[in-house]
């Protein structure tokens, strides 16, 4: 009928070739056929009727590219395409053709059921050439290809990078740490000592911090594992103060540490990443501290 014309035509709109199959009756109605085909017993006009297995028997043996379609005689099989069908809503197959006249390569299929009261089993099966989307996919793959080789390019330039880094930065921080060590070793006055004392634990906090961040594998994995120990909370501020109280005194600051006496003595965990984010907490707040005081409270709850 006419109102089947047109709902076939809608269904079938993107397809060059379309088939009206019943895969119970075994047969195939042509509905639309443009001329592509790669032999004159092809040239199918619309409304021939035809057996589907034979049909699809021929097309295998004719013109599709064996190494192209693994399994197709299987899947095309009128029961296998109807148990794929009961649990799809349709059934998408490529393959390689021998060229034809006008130089197509590679076809989609597409099986789609139609629902009816009857007893048939009757699907809409189109057929196109797809050349062109196989190309933008072939570009498209050289693209994520050269993309990840890109990619792979610039990790191992950034492990070099790291690598360098790691052995131009270590080796004077080492020269630090030792040298500030021989002279803690020597007669010092008290503030002396103290000052020095101070860089030294800020040098061997820099060192575990670069060695940390020069680990490539900790960095590649996006982990970063704490070291837990036991560490004295007021030593670790005071040295925290120490380091910025010049600073501090430079915007004309003061810089308080108040505890609170429930505060325990020693805690237990990662005595630089509690440094670390006390640092960064109070450098911020004398850097936005324009007059007054910058307070650490220290509480225990």
């Amino acid at each position: 009928s006419e109102q089947e014309r047109h709902f076939y035509d809608a269904l079938c709109i993107d397809y060059t070739a379309a088939y009206l199959c019943d895969l119970m009756a075994d047969t195939m109605t042509v509905i639309k056929k443009k001329s592509f085909s790669h032999c004159a017993a092809e040239e199918l006009q619309s409304g021939s009727i035809q057996c589907y297995s034979q049909w699809i028997r021929h097309s295998y043996n004719t013109f599709v590219v064996k190494e192209s379609a693994p399994g197709f005689m299987e899947m095309f099989d009128n029961r296998n395409l109807m148990a794929y069908l009961d649990d799809h809503e349709s059934f998408v197959y490529r393959h390689r053709t021998l060229p034809n006249r006008a130089g197509m390569e590679y076809f989609e299929a597409r099986a789609v059921r139609l629902y009816s009261d009857d007893d048939s089993y009757k699907i809409i099966l189109g057929y196109r050439p797809i050349d062109d989307i196989v190309e933008e996919e072939r570009e498209s793959r050289q693209k994520l290809e050269q993309a990840l080789k890109r990619s792979e390019e610039a990790s191992h330039a950034k492990s070099a990078f790291w690598f360098n880094m790691s052995h131009d930065i270590r080796t004077p921080m080492n020269a630090i740490i030792g040298f500030t060590e021989a002279l803690l070793d020597t007669s010092l006055e008290a503030g002396q000592r103290r000052h020095l004392g101070t860089v030294h634990q800020a040098a061997r906090s820099m060192l575990r911090l670069l060695n940390d961040i020069l680990d490539t594998a900790k960095l590649e994995k996006g982990a970063v594992e704490l070291e837990i120990g036991d560490f004295s909370l007021q030593e670790l501020c005071d040295q925290i103060l120490t380091s910025l109280r010049i600073h501090a005194g430079k915007k004309g600051l003061a810089l308080q540490c108040v505890t609170a006496e429930r505060v325990p003595p020693y805690l237990r965990g990662d005595a630089l990443r509690l440094q670390q984010v006390l640092l960064n907490l109070l450098g911020n707040a004398l850097k936005f501290t324009e007059r007054g005081h910058v307070l650490l409270r220290l509480d225990y709850h």
